[in-house]
């Protein structure tokens, strides 16, 4: 499959990014294809709409909606910061050191 492209753009606004627009022939259909890189601080997404090129004038309207009102999200692990991670690392080291000290008493 090649990807014949038909516009490459940088589109600046509410939500920055780069769009890919180009047609691909697949099992005798042309489709169009539109692939867009959006990007903040640290992460980046890449957005891939394919649909038949009859089709593809009335989606328009809503494949740029969506791509004006795409947020991304801060992450949301719920790890232990270094910080927390390095008290609970010194606290389990105190531990194990004071339960040895208790066991070699004991002996």
């Amino acid at each position: 499959m090649t990807l014949a492209p038909e516009r490459v753009e940088r589109i600046l606004g509410p939500v920055p990014r780069v769009e890919v627009l180009g047609t691909l022939r697949e099992a005798g259909q042309v489709r169009t294809v539109l692939v867009t890189g959006l990007a903040s601080e640290g992460r980046h997404a890449v957005v891939m709409v394919s649909a038949p090129a009859v089709r593809w004038e009335a989606l328009v309207p809503q494949i740029e909606a969506s791509l004006e009102t795409f947020r991304m999200e801060a992450p949301t692990h719920g790890g232990l910061s270094r910080r927390a991670a390095g008290a609970l690392a010194g606290a389990l080291a105190g531990a194990l050191v004071a339960s040895y000290a208790a066991w070699r008493r004991r002996r």
